[in-house]
């Protein structure tokens, strides 16, 4: 799991300490209309009146905040609570400021809301922070009280008392943030006084933080107690397994689909993802209403920052959600699986770098207006570059319009829409950009469009010269077959001695000459067309390929059409980006370092290292803590208590803040200023130093040898014969499938008790040091089932529950003092943490002889369910022959007592 911002509770009295001051003019009660509710608010005060002088406990001011007062008013059968009385006054005040028009009454009507909603915020805070701080443990189940309800249940309630506070003030905040207070005026002469009371000789009053810093308080608390709630959802309520024994087919058919989604190991996840969503979107809109209604400075002071961390930290768990994580495969409570010496080392170191990390972030604080000048100028710079990119782009103006507004730079948007349709600016310039490559697309499309006319006016043209010189060869031909006919024939008359004579010749040859020129003619010009045609076809191939290129050519523009039209729209894109930029860096602007640590001022960043050291330091603190206990088997507490009645006795006075594990979490500082991680860690070794003065018993060892059949199973009646056959049908009755298909693997289930002393003496703090197991054969014939004498594999896995004699066990008297661990539980037995597997004898030998296993070593061999197997398909195992079995032998070495020392040193 990633690492998520831990809670820092502020406990007891600092619950009402002074954070930020308020200092205001003198209040005198001089308003007879408003007496009524002045004494609304004085009955209310007596929860706590007289808290500095002890006359109350911190309990008793949880519980009287919602308790009815005795003696209020006999006239009334259920007198108030003082948490209606504040509200009760709160509202009569209200009334007044609506309606009033006397100066005098409005001012001191005004003080009066202010102290009501002040104490009915301070109020909410202490029960919801009471809650808060035993729901604690959702992170580290059962370490609180026993009393207490359900982790769920008791961050449910915190965060229902955080909320309603917070209702019954965010309308005042929202509509009339002057009721608000966010810090106090510096009045010479005039000391703190915020009481509105009849004022002291000497003006003093009381001293309690302002209204906005209350506020402030409540949603982080809110944000925190959300948090953890969804926290605990998802860690514990991730997954589900109903499985029956022996865990092995999860999911199986058993399983329930909790969260409808038809998956089985789902059943918190969806639950905890809208508890994130609903604290971190509650808290972001009451954080923009505290930014909006304070200054930078006010709301820097009044904690305002706390509040970015509350929305980061559910944003992390929300993505591990949506990511899939599985934080928590197994679940119940802390037990080391390691020395105590690792968890207080490792605490020790992280507390030493909180230390230095906090050392680093108060010096930083000293430098922190030399930063913030530097911001401003760098911020300043930001904001110009930004403005003129935009101009640039669009080539409009900002003019008066601005752009930190919604309206403005929707104005704005509208107007550059308009610059650049013009062909003004960047984008201007690519729209024409954009028309010229339509053009080029345009042209190569009619070009292509033309290619089918042409060919269409090349066959026209081709099939007109064919038709004419077709046609002229034939009548050439005619021509030349008429001359042929005709100068074949000569006809001569004249007279010769006075007489008339003629001549007439025919001349064949004439009309053939002629017939043959006529065919000469023809064939010429069908030449002439096929030589036509040919042309034709070649100018119709040569256009069919410009038709291919005109085709390309427009593919080609369309592309570039679109490269152009996309790059616009980046252009607008990165305009937008522009633009929220420009609006960040002027909230940066007014808002200084806080509201955006975009820009890591070195204060930012050793802050956040400060605290995130802080927050590490505190969960290894308090796991240093948890495995301390576990090697006690006693709870951490301050004061001790003593045994067989003897005084309690308490740690050093610098200690007194930390009186359980959990209150670590109060730890304010790494050092110096209490309650400090330091001296938490200080008050450990002060509280083992004791322990080890105060508790009896030194540590010592101890053997006891425990047999399956007759201790435990209880088969050991006067019969053996009788006992042994029992226990054989046993054994058969357990063997179940495995991965050697000749010989079934051995499961048995089986319970250890400690309280009636029959198995283990009855010692303080008696805890595993190692396991031996020897398996015996019978009388007849031994179960191995070869020559291979060595060492047989088997599984000692706890399950469920484990529980431990303390130093304050009274078996004698009936009131045995035990404390219960829930172990965790595993899915598979494969992946239980308390998993040993034990390297056995036969009949107390094997060849090489084993070493005792100190796999399940610290811890109580009391468990309610231990399981023994013997996977069959393992080593020697394979050959075993359990139906030869007569009784598995369970070897305990045991401590008990005081703990080996610890090395705390620093």
């Amino acid at each position: 799991m990633r690492k998520t911002t831990l809670i820092l509770l502020i406990l007891t009295g600092l619950i009402f300490s002074m954070t930020t001051s308020v200092v205001a003019q003198k209040k005198v009660r001089e308003a007879d209309s408003l007496t009524p509710y002045w004494s609304l608010l004085d009955a209310g005060k007596a929860y706590r009146e007289k808290w500095r002088g002890l006359q109350k406990t911190y309990l008793e001011m949880v519980k009287g905040y919602t308790r009815n007062l005795p003696d209020y008013d006999t006239s009334h059968d259920t007198n108030p609570t003082p948490q209606e009385l504040f509200l009760a006054a709160a509202a009569g005040f209200r009334d007044v400021l609506a309606t009033s028009i006397d100066d005098i009454e409005l001012q001191e009507a005004t003080w009066g809301l202010q102290e009501s909603l002040n104490e009915y915020m301070a109020g909410q805070m202490l029960v919801g922070n009471d809650y808060l701080i035993k729901g604690l443990r959702v992170r580290f189940p059962s370490t609180g009280d026993p009393e207490d309800p359900d982790q769920l249940t008791l961050l449910t309630r915190s965060e229902q008392f955080f909320h309603e506070g917070i209702t019954e003030i965010v309308e005042d905040l929202r509509t009339n943030p002057g009721t608000m207070r966010s810090m106090g005026e510096e009045i010479p002469g005039f000391k703190m006084f915020v009481r509105n009371s009849v004022a002291s000789a000497d003006l003093q009053g009381e001293t309690i933080e302002n209204e906005l810093y209350r506020f402030t308080n409540l949603v982080e608390r809110k944000a925190m107690a959300g948090n953890s709630k969804g926290k605990r959802m998802f860690f514990f309520g991730n997954v589900n397994d109903v499985d029956n024994f022996p865990y092995g087919n999860f999911p199986g058919k058993e399983d329930l689909d909790f969260n409808k989604n038809r998956i089985m190991d789902e059943a918190g996840r969806a639950e905890a993802a809208v508890q994130f969503k609903k604290s971190a979107h509650s808290t972001y809109l009451h954080t923009a209403v505290l930014a909006a209604v304070q200054n930078i400075n006010d709301f820097d002071r009044n904690n305002g920052y706390a509040l970015k961390r509350q929305i980061k930290d559910a944003q992390v768990v929300y993505d591990d959600i949506l990511g899939g994580l599985n934080p928590l495969d197994l679940q119940g409570d802390f037990i080391p699986y390691q020395p105590v010496e690792h968890f207080l080392t490792f605490a020790r170191n992280r507390i030493n770098d909180a230390i230095t990390a906090e050392g680093a972030a108060k010096n930083a604080e000293r430098t922190y207006d030399v930063y913030k000048d530097n911001l401003t100028h760098t911020l300043r710079s930001q904001q110009e570059n930004y403005l003129d990119r935009i101009v640039q782009m669009t080539g409009q103006s900002v003019g008066d319009l601005n752009l930190l507004l919604k309206e403005d730079r929707d104005t704005y948007l509208e107007l550059a829409a308009t610059s650049v349709a013009a062909g003004k600016g960047e984008m201007g310039i690519q729209n024409f950009t954009i028309e010229e490559t339509v053009l080029s697309a345009k042209r190569a499309e009619t070009a292509l469009k033309q290619i089918p006319q042409k060919i269409q006016i090349e066959n026209e043209r081709n099939g007109t010269i064919a038709s004419v010189i077709s046609s002229n060869a034939e009548k050439m031909s005619a021509l030349s077959l008429a001359e042929g006919i005709a100068n074949s024939i000569r006809v001569e008359a004249g007279y010769s001695g006075g007489q008339a004579h003629h001549v007439f010749a025919v001349n064949p040859q004439s009309t053939i000459v002629g017939m043959l020129r006529g065919k000469k003619d023809i064939l010429q010009a069908m030449q002439q067309v096929s030589i036509a045609n040919s042309n034709s076809a070649a100018t119709i191939k040569q256009l069919l390929l410009e038709q291919a290129l005109a085709y390309l050519s427009v593919e080609s523009a369309q592309k570039v059409v679109q490269r152009e039209e996309a790059r616009l729209d980046e252009m607008w894109a990165q305009l937008g980006r522009y633009i929220s930029n420009y609006v960040g860096s002027r909230e940066d602007m007014a808002t200084y370092y806080w509201s955006n640590p975009a820009y890591r001022l070195d204060r930012d960043q050793l802050t956040e290292a400060a605290e995130t050291s802080f927050e590490t330091a505190m969960i290894a603190g308090f796991y240093a803590a948890k495995a301390l206990e576990y090697l006690w088997s006693e709870r951490f507490s301050n004061p001790i208590p003593g045994i067989d009645g003897g005084l309690p006795e308490v740690l050093s006075p610098s200690y007194d803040p930390y009186v359980r594990a959990e209150s670590v979490f109060s730890a304010q500082f790494a050092s110096l200023k209490a309650p400090n991680l330091k001296d938490y860690f200080g008050a450990l070794h002060h509280w083992d130093m004791i322990m080890r003065q105060a508790r009896n018993f030194k540590r010592e060892t101890g053997i006891v040898v425990l047999s399956l059949r007759k201790d435990i199973l209880g088969f050991d009646s006067n019969d053996s014969d009788y006992d042994h056959l029992a226990f054989k049908n046993f054994v058969s009755e357990h063997r179940i499938k495995g991965k050697n298909p000749n010989n079934d693997d051995l499961q048995i289930e089986f319970t250890i008790q400690i309280g009636d002393e029959q198995l283990f003496p009855a010692l303080p703090n008696l805890k595993i040091v190692d396991i031996g197991i020897n398996l015996m054969s019978d009388a007849d014939r031994s179960i191995r089932g070869s020559a291979d004498a060595s060492p047989v594999f088997v599984d000692l896995i706890m399950l469920d529950e484990a529980v431990i004699r303390t130093f304050f066990a009274d078996f004698d008297q009936g009131d045995d003092d035990l404390l219960t661990y829930n172990l965790e539980q595993a899915r598979t037995l494969d992946k239980s943490p308390f998993i040993a597997t034990v390297q056995a004898t036969v009949d107390n030998y094997a060849d090489p002889l084993p070493s005792a296993n100190v796999g399940l070593a610290n811890h109580s061999p009391a468990c309610t369910r231990w399981v023994l197997r013997m996977k069959m398909n393992r080593g020697v195992n394979q050959d075993l022959l359990l139906k030869h079995l007569e009784d598995i032998e369970l070897k305990f070495r045991y401590s008990y007592g005081k703990p080996a020392p610890v090395n705390y040193a620093w």
